[in-house]
């Protein structure tokens, strides 16, 4: 048989995306959180619940239905498609809720920036794949695989020694992985009311890469402090007060003697900024305008890289018109 050549170089005309978006966007809801991923030239990854029920892990009696990965989430969207509505299809119990607020201001349709917030900061693919980001692996619940991945799962965690490195491997493995489809929670504001209401929701429209912070970086700093950082939070529900050990948990990543697990980044790879307004967009430029001048390249000669940043700024309003 004939010896077949196999160049390392012939996929490198290929580095970008014809199929699907060249650039990665991190999607936020707070003014605050892009002022300081800005100040800090930084993302924090931050505990995100995914729900785990159609898994159907039970272990030692005890069913998990939800766990906290530490990770930072992308989307892979086009731009032009970063505003495109779908439609809610709220549980039987969120429906009760709305109805005893006011039907009429339900939302019955939403964007990828109603539902993760109207502030983003995207990147190229490229620089995401210099920094480790992975497209997670979205599962069919009904499939044999799932089925498989579940039963290697226990038996693995069944073991009376687990193996560190088979540990971890699981571990890197659900953290992750996603359903096809499945149920979101999120914060609507109708009729002046902060409501959490529960929906179902396509996954797989999102295209979702990920950050997770180095395992290994994590078991470093562990052995170094007295207190625990974990990859995943399990059985939460067990906590009585979870929604706050999660944010807890959270801010600890943000402080500066964690930051070998931030993502960090230079303002020039930055490609676009995305915020909901024109007013906003005053804002940020306000506040690009205010940096120390030693968040820059050349301390000495930061207005054009200024000039450059601002440049960047896309109000949200003015894509859901025009693209």
């Amino acid at each position: 048989m004939n010896n077949i050549a196999i160049s390392k170089g012939a996929f490198s005309s290929q580095e970008d995306y014809t199929q699907s978006a060249n650039t990665l966007f991190h999607f936020m809801n707070k003014f605050t959180f892009l002022k300081l991923a800005l100040k800090k030239k930084a993302l924090f990854p931050r505990y995100c619940v995914e729900d785990i029920q159609y898994l159907g892990l039970k272990i030692q009696e005890k069913e998990f239905q939800e766990i906290a990965v530490l990770q930072k989430c992308f989307c892979d969207i086009p731009l032009h498609k970063i505003a495109a509505n779908f439609n809610c299809e709220f549980s039987s119990d969120s429906l009760i809720r709305i109805a005893e607020i006011d039907e009429a201001k339900c939302p019955i349709v939403n964007s990828h920036p109603d539902c993760y917030g109207e502030y983003a900061v995207g990147f190229s693919k490229k620089w995401g794949e210099q920094h480790d980001l992975q497209p997670i692996h979205y599962l069919n619940s009904t499939s044999p695989y799932t089925r498989d991945f579940v039963h290697h799962f226990l038996e693995i965690y069944e073991r009376e020694n687990l193996d560190e490195i088979i540990a971890s491997d699981i571990l890197q493995r659900l953290s992750l992985i996603k359903p096809l489809r499945g149920k979101m929670k999120r914060i609507f504001d109708i009729n002046g009311e902060r409501v959490e209401l529960e929906f179902n929701k396509n996954f797989h429209d999102e295209q979702e890469w990920r950050f997770i912070p180095d395992l290994r970086e994590i078991n470093k700093l562990n052995a170094e402090r007295d207190y625990t950082i974990d990859p995943i939070l399990a059985n939460l529900r067990a906590r009585e007060y979870h929604k706050e050990y999660i944010n807890s948990q959270s801010l600890e990543i943000q402080k500066e003697e964690n930051n070998v697990l931030w993502l960090k980044y230079n303002y020039s790879e930055i490609k676009y900024i995305i915020v909901p307004s024109q007013q906003s967009r005053i804002d940020l430029i306000e506040f690009i305008m205010s940096l120390e001048d030693s968040n820059f390249v050349d301390p000495n000669d930061t207005l054009l890289e200024r000039y450059v940043l601002i440049s960047k700024i896309m109000v949200l309003d003015d894509i859901r018109k025009d693209w």
